[in-house]
């Protein structure tokens, strides 16, 4: 028997949003929730989260949240544990470096020595530019803007 029936339809009332209200339930695949501060992408990501787990019974630990930082992960976290009553569930929640991080850790090995420091980036760096017959500045200036260049593009 589902769980959220009643509660959906008062959420279709609260919201009066079309587009919030449809992607909580949305039936099949991810949603993609792009809209701007304050327009409710958390707790419509958290209604859905809570719809997929108390209507449609998905397993928790098959639910991957990813957000840009890490402070938004920590809100919606917070904020899908409130909506749940504080009851634990096993939902991951992070930022795409970390998650990617666990990833690389969990199936290569990987460990925190594995991440280049800001001065090994630099170093590696002029090596290459130097192997390039590199003619620009090498100054700590031209390096840094260098791997900021780099860093955007990844």
């Amino acid at each position: 028997m589902p769980v959220l029936k009643k509660e959906l339809k008062n959420l279709k009332q609260q919201l009066g949003n079309s587009s919030q209200t449809a992607a909580i339930i949305h039936e099949s695949g991810p949603v993609l929730c792009i809209a701007g501060p304050g327009s409710g992408k958390t707790f419509t990501l958290t209604q859905r989260i809570r719809y997929l787990i108390l209507e449609k019974q998905i397993e928790p630990s098959k639910i991957l949240v990813i957000t840009f930082s890490k402070a938004a992960a920590k809100q919606m976290e917070q904020r899908f544990y409130k909506i749940m009553n504080d009851r634990y569930y096993p939902v991951r929640f992070g930022t795409f470096h970390a998650v990617f991080f666990q990833i690389l850790s969990l199936y290569e090995g990987y460990t925190t020595k594995d991440i280049l420091t800001f001065s090994q980036k630099k170093k590696y760096l002029k090596t290459v530019l130097l192997q390039m017959d590199y003619q620009g500045k090498m100054d700590i200036e031209s390096m840094e803007m260098i791997l900021s260049h780099i860093s955007y593009i990844k």
